[in-house]
């Protein structure tokens, strides 16, 4: 017979804008996709492309890192604590789009890491029509994922729609969550049976807007 275990939830609400907003989200390049290769046209962060074409981002080199006991020589970006890429794509008329979104290792870094990893969605509607691609959706085993989540280098998107000639992107980002993001610093403790264990759970808001959140 199993003994009864009560639990405690400490919930730590990160709802404020500033440094805790920056680590639940951060963008994929500048705002402003000034940094950025493939766009016909950027205008108050808003960029411009024609459908089917490529847009391309790269982490500037830099100095090679650690994590935990791996070097990377690759000069890139770390996105393996976040859960995936939101953005919002723009379609003039009524219809469909399907993106393709892939994100590369350095070709240093290629030889130990899966050198490419693709995800494939599609959106339909009219106006800006928000997108969040999760990490399960690239085409990558999770033995590989975080390997080369670790080792970002490369970012990809490509765009297109039967309706629209011209598509527009804007608020490219990496973030913990489409909407909310759920953590915990320590997530197994142990207690005699009867016992109490107490576990802080951080709770962010993902979006720029505010939200009601219950646990449970």
């Amino acid at each position: 017979m199993r003994s009864a275990v009560t639990v405690f939830l400490i919930a730590v609400c990160v709802f404020c804008a500033g440094l805790a907003q920056a680590e639940l989200r951060f963008p994929v390049g500048k705002p402003d996709f000034s940094d950025w290769n493939g766009f016909s046209k950027v205008r108050k962060n808003e960029a411009a492309f024609t459908s089917g074409d490529a847009v391309t981002y790269t982490y500037p080199d830099g100095e090679h890192y650690f994590h935990g006991f791996k070097e990377y020589f690759g000069h890139a970006c770390d996105w393996s604590k976040y859960a995936g890429v939101a953005f919002e794509i723009y379609l003039k008329k009524e219809g469909a789009a399907a993106i393709t979104l892939t994100f590369a290792v350095a070709e240093r870094d290629a030889d130990l890491l899966r050198p490419l990893s693709t995800a494939k969605v599609q959106v339909a509607g009219r106006g800006w029509i928000p997108v969040y691609v999760p990490w399960e959706l690239f085409d990558i085993y999770e033995g590989q994922k975080w390997g080369a989540l670790q080792a970002v280098k490369t970012v990809t998107l490509t765009a297109s729609s039967a309706e629209n000639k011209m598509l527009k992107i804007r608020g490219m980002e990496v973030t913990k969550g489409e909407q909310l993001a759920l953590e915990a610093p320590v997530k197994g403790r142990s207690v005699a049976g009867g016992g109490t264990v107490e576990y802080v759970v951080e709770v962010g808001n993902t979006t720029d807007e505010p939200q009601n959140v219950q646990l449970h």
